[in-house]
């Protein structure tokens, strides 16, 4: 889909080029499961289409929708080109609660980068594991290893901070764009995924937690629900049937940003921003110290002690 002034089809760099074409090998077990899941997806369905189809085993079908998220996010990066800039966002985050850093070693602190940067590691790192065939295996009987899940979890997890920081920092852009649809479409599509499979908590969802809540309140499990309300409201395939009320800053809870991590797992930064005696590597994002107001959908404040 393509906004009046965003081009959803265009690429910041030639990473974003490799990015737009990635896929499972021809006539790979992966890349036939993922014909048919595109084509359940064009039924405009997103909470069936996230659903396992039978005799399909879980982990390839986590392995073809992970790597259908991976698209979808690469795209949304390419089309902040515009507006997603290094002077306009010297930091990657998600209003001034939530701060995410890059880890160029596992040996050193992460380190504070621009949001467009932080995007760019961001899609190299999971289009190498994507390659990875010890990862993402292809050939027929060749199983997936131990740690298939902690990996895609990871890369979803990270995944999820484009969203926020889109939706915190460009979301009046995206509007102006005639996006939003596609916007909430592609996030509805990631979220359903992820609580479908369990594969990000509801912790690391927190910078969007009156957002997702929003549209798990209007999509239950009924699986005609989304598809009713979407024809009720003339909507398009995918689109939410009533605008979704984004919670956009300052509504958020207001306070200092923390420290934070970066992609791989590990501990996050303390609220000085030194990192903890746990090796950082890819880590969570850190909560700033002190405590913040209530949040806005009603929720309590997400600080942990």
């Amino acid at each position: 889909m393509q906004g009046q002034g965003i081009d959803w089809a265009k690429g910041r760099t030639a990473v974003a080029t490799q990015r737009n074409t990635l896929g499972f090998p021809q006539g790979s077990t992966l890349a036939l499961i993922s014909a048919n899941a595109k084509a359940t997806l064009g039924m405009g369905n997103l909470k069936l289409a996230v659903k396992k189809p039978p005799n399909v085993d879980q982990d390839e079908w986590i392995a073809v929708k992970t790597m259908d998220m991976y698209n979808e996010v690469g795209l949304l990066w390419s089309a902040t080109a515009d507006f997603c800039t290094d002077l306009g966002c010297p930091i990657m985050a998600a209003g001034t609660k939530f701060e995410y850093r890059w880890a160029f070693r596992p040996d050193r602190p992460p380190e504070k980068i621009s949001a467009p940067q932080y995007m760019e590691h961001l899609v190299k790192w999971c289009d190498a594991k994507l390659r990875d065939t010890t990862l993402f295996p292809i050939e027929p009987g060749v199983p997936f290893p131990p740690h298939f899940r902690q990996e895609v979890s990871g890369m979803l997890r990270r995944i999820f901070r484009v969203y926020a920081h889109v939706y915190y920092h460009h979301f009046k852009e995206v509007q102006k764009a005639g996006a939003e649809a596609h916007l909430n479409c592609c996030f509805k599509h990631f979220l359903f995924f992820v609580r479908e499979f369990n594969l990000v908590s509801m912790e690391d969802l927190e910078p969007l937690k009156a957002l997702v809540m929003e549209i798990e309140r209007n999509y239950p499990d009924d699986p005609n629900a989304e598809t009713n309300a979407n024809a009720n409201a003339n909507a398009a395939p995918g689109a939410p049937s009533q605008p979704v009320q984004v919670p956009m800053a300052p509504n958020f809870p207001q306070e200092t940003p923390g420290g934070g991590a970066t992609p791989n797992g590990g501990q996050p930064l303390s609220p000085t921003g030194a990192p903890p005696k746990t090796a950082v590597r890819h880590g969570t994002p850190q909560k700033a110290a002190g405590t913040p107001p209530a949040a806005a959908a009603g929720g309590k404040s997400p600080t942990k002690k």
